[in-house]
């Protein structure tokens, strides 16, 4: 929670290129990585690469579409997909209309926004279909009941059969006349869904060969080089993807989220490499800014957790990813001034904080307090600031505040070297801040069992409790184990019915607690 990797904020990170096999990353070489090597901490100058292709990007923007289509049971996930995938294409449609680009590539983003209407209408019928064959179905079943019930009355009233006969018979025709209405039903659904599904299927392969064809065309106008364009989906792995579509944005972002069991500092400082080169591969003019923008804060991500890996606090000589994480912040707020969500500054302030400049990372801090001051990594951060600016008063505040917000993570507060002066200077303040404490009480009924209360005294909340309690009374020993997932710092757990105590009192009450925050 204090260094976590945040969410790019835009529409074309939502999207999660997981069904192809994740490959090791490697490093394009490419000459504009130089950059990294200036020693300036000012921002990096993004300029799109010589050899970028506006109509190429874009057949990369639609080849992402179409390859990361909604498709899930669920119908509100399916509603969302679908909104960042028209967003995705409209984005995408405007900056290119506004830069040029390709009229019949054009064409090709509106057949896609109109084939998601089309799925859009696809889907509320299929929906409709659903709910008509339930309410048929029940109304059948109703029918059916009815006739059972004048064959039990015929048969009892009628036939002078005996009660268990015309039960039976009654029984027969309502299974029977069940099972031909279910599978009428079943049938009528089956057919009115294929029909459904043919009339879409039609349209989208339709739209699909046709964006094929331009796009084929398009790269043998262009002279791109075999495999560069495609909206096929690809069974190879991510690098070779990356390779052989190495004008391709997307797909070094694929290959930079990739997860990593084992990531390290060098293998972070890679995929923000891979993110700065997709930036750089992004047409010019301000159409395009949210994906310049968002190469950018990802590769801002992942900077910055190469600095966490190289050493997960601030105190220290800066590590060798941290000039990074600070030119790239400075880079994010070039790109994006204005910082309405304060992200970047945020960021900033991580970076200036892993750099040793803590005055100006708690300046920086202090100027989004407000807009920012209910997020408790944020205010933990502050209280880190604070302890390293030589003011542990007001380290302790901010640390009281951070778990008021929900910040739980003791242990990391126990053993960063960031909180070296709030340790020191206010060691007892230190210690109850630090401490688990908790007041244990029973609770007694009368002839029934017996309650067992915990208090949370911790300035923290206490996670995955296991609490065991010994009780003594009259020579009788009790024990009683309690395990409570979450206990709110002054809040009380009751353990009900958890001990059976004769009497009504006890003579000794001992305790063994274990927690996360124990550790």
């Amino acid at each position: 929670m204090r260094f976590e990797l945040h969410a790019a904020q835009y529409v074309l990170f939502a999207l999660a290129l997981s069904s192809v096999v994740p490959d090791a990353a490697r490093a394009q070489s490419d000459t504009s990585f130089r950059a990294f090597a200036q020693p300036s901490d000012g921002p990096m100058d993004i300029q799109p690469s010589p050899d970028v292709d506006q109509d190429l990007f874009l057949v990369h923007g639609l080849r992402l579409i179409y390859t990361n289509w909604p498709n899930s049971d669920d119908q509100k996930k399916i509603a969302k997909d679908l909104a960042t995938m028209r967003g995705l294409a409209t984005t995408l449609r405007n900056a290119g209309s506004g830069r040029g680009a390709d009229r019949e590539l054009l064409a090709a983003y509106d057949n896609c926004l109109s084939l998601m209407d089309a799925y859009e209408t696809y889907l509320t019928n299929i929906g409709a279909i659903n709910r008509q064959t339930l309410q048929s179905a029940a109304q059948a079943l109703l029918g059916a009941l009815w006739d059972a019930g004048g064959d039990w009355a015929k048969g009892k009233w009628i036939e002078g059969k005996s009660s268990e006969d015309a039960q039976k018979g009654a029984a027969f025709t309502f299974l029977w006349e069940g099972a031909k209405t279910t599978y009428s039903v079943t049938r009528e659904r089956q057919a009115a869904m294929e029909a459904e599904k043919q009339k879409f299927a039609a349209q989208s392969n339709t739209v699909f060969a046709s964006a094929n064809t331009l796009v084929q065309k398009l790269a043998s106008e262009h002279r791109w080089q075999p495999g560069e364009a495609s909206l096929e989906t690809s069974r190879e792995s991510l690098r070779d993807q990356a390779n052989h579509r190495y004008r391709d944005p997307f797909a070094l972002l694929a290959l930079a989220t990739v997860d990593e069991p084992n990531e390290t500092a060098a293998i972070a400082v890679t995929k923000a490499n891979y993110c700065i080169r997709a930036a750089q591969l992004v047409p010019a003019g301000d159409g395009y800014a949210t994906f310049r923008n968002g190469f950018i804060s990802q590769a801002l991500g992942f900077a910055l957790q190469a600095a966490f890996l190289e050493r997960p606090y601030y105190a220290g000589p800066p590590s060798s990813s941290a000039p990074l994480a600070l030119r790239l912040a400075r880079t994010y707020l070039m790109m994006d001034p204005a910082d309405q969500s304060g992200f970047g500054r945020v960021q900033l302030e991580r970076a200036l904080g892993f750099n040793g400049r803590y005055n100006e990372a708690l300046d920086t801090a202090y100027a989004i307090s407000k807009q920012w001051g209910s997020d408790p990594a944020f205010a933990y951060r502050y209280a880190l600031l604070m302890s390293l600016t030589n003011s542990p008063d007001r380290a302790a505040q901010y640390l009281a505040l951070a778990y008021n917000l929900g910040y739980n993570d003791v242990h990391d507060v126990r053993v960063t070297p960031d909180f070296e002066v709030l340790r020191r200077a206010r060691p007892q303040l230190f210690d109850q801040l630090t401490t688990v404490k908790v007041s244990p009480s029973i609770h007694f009924y009368p002839l029934l069992p017996d309650d067992i209360l915990i208090r949370n005294d911790s300035p923290f909340e206490l996670t995955n409790v296991r609490f065991k309690a010994y009780i003594s009374n009259q020579g009788q020993q009790y024990t009683a184990d309690v395990a409570a997932k979450s206990i709110k710092p002054g809040a009380t757990y009751t353990a009900g019915s958890a001990t059976y105590i004769t009497g009504n009192h006890y003579d000794s009450f001992t305790y063994s607690i274990s927690c996360d925050q124990c550790k």
